[in-house]
C-alpha cells in the first residue's frame, strides 16, 4: 500500500529516472560500438607505384633489355646518313618513362666500350638531356646522374659518340677497311644504369 501511495506521488519522477537511465544505456552501447568499430577496423592505403620503363621496356626483375638500342647516323657532307663509317657521327637515345612511378627518384648511368671491340675508335662525344628542350652537350665523365620528381613521366638521355679517324686513331686505313668488310653488326657501348627512389 505504501509502495501505491509512492507512485501515485512520485510515478512521473520514477519513470522518468526509468527513461534516463534507459538512455544512458543506449548511448554507452552505441559509443562503445563505435570505439570497438574504429578500433577493429582495416585502413586502406594505395601504395605508390614502381614501374619504371626503359626505352618501352619494364625493368622489373630483369638484368638486361631484351631489345638492342638502334642508333642514328647524322650523316655529313662525306658521309650519307645511316652510315657507319670512319669519321661517322651518331646517337641513341635512352628513354626513361615513370609515367607509373610514384615516389620521385634517381637515375645513375654509365657508359663503357665493350671489350675487343672490332670498331677500336668509337668515343663518346657527350650526351644532352630531354634533347627537344635542350641542346647544350655535357661532355661525359664517369657516369650521367639525375633525379627525377614525381610530376616528370619522361626523360631522354641522348648519347652522342664518333668513330675517330683523326691523326691520333688507333686504327689506320687499313685497319678500318677491315673492320667495314669483315663486320656486318658491331656492338659499340654498354649502358649500365640503375634507379634509387629519393627519400627525405
Amino acid at each position: 500500500m505504501v509502495v501505491m501511495k509512492l507512485l501515485k506521488k512520485y510515478g512521473h519522477f520514477i519513470l522518468l529516472v526509468f527513461i534516463f537511465f534507459g538512455m544512458i544505456v543506449f548511448l554507452s552501447q552505441n559509443t562503445l560500438s563505435k570505439y570497438r568499430d574504429e578500433f577493429d577496423g582495416l585502413t586502406s592505403v594505395q601504395l605508390a607505384r614502381w614501374n619504371i620503363k626503359v626505352n618501352n621496356q619494364e625493368i622489373a626483375n630483369q638484368d638486361t633489355l631484351t631489345a638492342d638500342i638502334t642508333p642514328t647516323f647524322e650523316g655529313t657532307d662525306t658521309i650519307a646518313e645511316g652510315v657507319l663509317a670512319p669519321g661517322a657521327k651518331g646517337y641513341y637515345d635512352i628513354v626513361i618513362d615513370s609515367s607509373e612511378v610514384d615516389v620521385a627518384f634517381s637515375y645513375r648511368l654509365t657508359l663503357s666500350r665493350v671489350e675487343d671491340e672490332a670498331i677500336s675508335d668509337i668515343v663518346l662525344s657527350g650526351y644532352t638531356i630531354n634533347p627537344e628542350e635542350n641542346t647544350e652537350v655535357v661532355t661525359y665523365a664517369d657516369e650521367i646522374y639525375g633525379e627525377v620528381p614525381v610530376d616528370q613521366n619522361l626523360i631522354t638521355i641522348r648519347i652522342y659518340f664518333e668513330w675517330n679517324d683523326s691523326d691520333d686513331a688507333s686504327m689506320d686505313n687499313e685497319a678500318d677497311t677491315d673492320v667495314i668488310i669483315n663486320h656486318t653488326s658491331v656492338p659499340i657501348i654498354n649502358n649500365k644504369i640503375g634507379f634509387n627512389q629519393i627519400k627525405n
